[in-house]
């Protein structure tokens, strides 16, 4: 909206409380995006961009209820991509850095990928690709492989909160972190505020079908939390706990393609975790 741009939403948020972190002066309309008649009650104009962020982006939820999971990321993906065949609409859509598990690094776009490597949220937005690329010509799309996302109020995920969130708001109330495995698992941690100018962007000027979203740089999660004690003051040990299946080794974005077009520099990880400390215990 700072662009100027009329921003519609549908969402049935059953992932958050109705109308929280929504701009003011969005149009809103409640609506389950499995159900393609949804996106016909959405008003008759021109849309430039459909960003399709609607349905679970999150290991645990898939873990907890896989089938469901599966069954609201493909049957949503599939009405929008009819919803903008149809109209010529642009379609942005996230899948996830997740779907290199078990390659080398740093991770390409023309990766070979082992699918039997990936867990059940890898292989569900890996699925998406393939039907995007079903939809040949008649559906301009860019896939997002996002990687590790973090930032400010994420206090309504629970749970399912990214890492960096989560281990600054333990450490912050003086309790230890707990790291699944040996600490020395890595991740490509991109801020927010990265995080959706590179997306803003490439809708705007790139026609790649794969683009990998990530800060280029990774960092093991014992790392991780030894900056946040360093940047809080603190020398909180983390709690070391037994590895659950499918959980990713490494990641590290390569952001080749994406520095083709968005060439603002990504903020390093020790100012991003001030801006979440800052917020936390402001």
């Amino acid at each position: 909206m700072e662009r100027g741009a009329n921003v519609y939403v549908l969402d049935n948020f059953s992932y958050g409380a109705k109308k929280s972190n929504i701009h003011t002066g969005t149009h809103i309309f409640e609506g389950d995006v499995s159900i393609f008649q949804s996106f016909l009650e959405l008003p008759k104009i021109e849309y430039a961009y459909l960003f399709h962020f609607a349905g679970p982006s999150s290991i645990v939820l898939f873990q907890q209820t896989p089938e469901k999971c599966i069954r609201e990321t493909v049957s949503g993906f599939l009405n929008a991509t009819d919803f903008c065949s149809q109209r010529s609409i642009k379609l942005i859509f996230p899948s996830s850095g997740s779907v290199y598990s078990g390659t080398t690094l740093p991770q390409q776009e023309h990766s070979r990928l082992n699918i039997d490597a990936m867990n059940t949220y890898a292989r569900s937005k890996y699925a998406l690709e393939h039907l995007q690329a079903a939809y040949g010509t008649t559906l301009r799309s860019t896939a997002l492989r996002i990687f590790a996302g973090y930032g400010t109020s994420e206090d309504h995920k629970g749970d399912t909160a990214s890492v960096v969130y989560s281990f600054c708001k333990k450490i912050g109330n003086n309790e230890r972190p707990v790291i699944y495995g040996n600490g020395n698992q890595k991740r490509d941690f991109i801020y927010i505020e990265d995080l959706v100018n590179a997306i803003l962007t490439l809708a705007e000027h790139c026609d790649e079908p794969v683009v990998n979203i990530g800060s280029g740089t990774s960092i093991s999660l014992t790392e991780l939390v030894s900056v946040i004690n360093k940047i809080s003051g603190t020398a909180l040990e983390p709690i070391y706990a037994e590895k659950p299946t499918g959980y990713l080794e490494k990641t590290h974005a390569d952001i080749s393609i994406l520095k083709r077009y968005y060439t603002e520099p990504m903020t390093p990880i020790t100012q991003g975790i001030e801006q979440v400390m800052k917020f936390l215990y402001r």
